[in-house]
């Protein structure tokens, strides 16, 4: 498929999730490091340029907000499957808990 506009080892995007503690999805947003630092892109971004969401997050809590923050990173599938947590034929939109 190509790079789709990713350069040499620029293959990745962060994902952004912020939420309600234990409740709905307030906002996701992805993030693709560019020349100029960081642009914010959208899912269907990660899902052309054929990302997948690897095994590798750090969660965040604010127990004076309720609120719950997750960093994903979503990267070239270069690891065994079982690492992988979703693909082109299943976008994070499907798969991430708060979404359903």
């Amino acid at each position: 498929m190509g790079t789709f506009g990713l350069s040499g080892g620029d293959d990745y995007v962060i994902q952004a999730v912020k939420q309600i503690n234990f409740g709905p999805v307030e906002k996701v947003t992805y993030f693709h490091r560019t020349s100029n630092g960081y642009e914010q892109v959208d899912e269907d971004f990660v899902i052309r340029a054929d990302l997948h969401k690897t095994n590798s997050y750090k969660n965040f809590k604010c127990d004076i907000h309720n609120k719950f923050f997750e960093i994903n990173l979503y990267g070239r599938s270069t690891f065994s499957k079982h690492h992988w947590k979703a693909n082109v034929a299943r976008p994070a939109s499907q798969i991430d808990i708060g979404r359903r």
